[in-house]
């Protein structure tokens, strides 16, 4: 899961995707929470690769700013996929499935 802060626009998709490239993140569900995006994956990370993505996510501008931090602390990701009613927020919905065609090999890795 990844908390994304950018605009909802064609240009503010374009940086989620190449930001979940980036990270080497395969498959998952890009959600419009309602003032940007979220994003929901299918493929389960040990403790390890999990806090090492948390620690490389500040350095994403277009990543919450304090939600990775706050993750941290929790040793779980957590985000919101029903409405906010007290604080206006709508039921985060699909805007696509995302799939990282690409192939990495395992010498490659971090």
């Amino acid at each position: 899961m990844i908390d994304f802060d950018c605009e909802k626009s064609d240009e503010g998709l374009a940086d989620v995707r190449d930001i979940l490239t980036f990270l080497r993140i395969k498959r998952g569900f890009i959600m419009d929470s309602g003032n940007s995006y979220h994003y929901l994956g299918f493929d389960f990370r040990s403790e390890l690769e999990f806090l090492r993505l948390l620690e490389r996510l500040p350095s994403y501008s277009r990543v919450g700013s304090s939600w990775s931090s706050y993750q941290k602390t929790k040793g779980f990701s957590v985000l919101r996929v029903t409405p906010c009613l007290k604080l206006g927020k709508q039921i985060p919905f699909l805007v696509e499935r995302f799939e990282n065609p690409q192939i990495y090999f395992p010498f490659a890795e971090e």
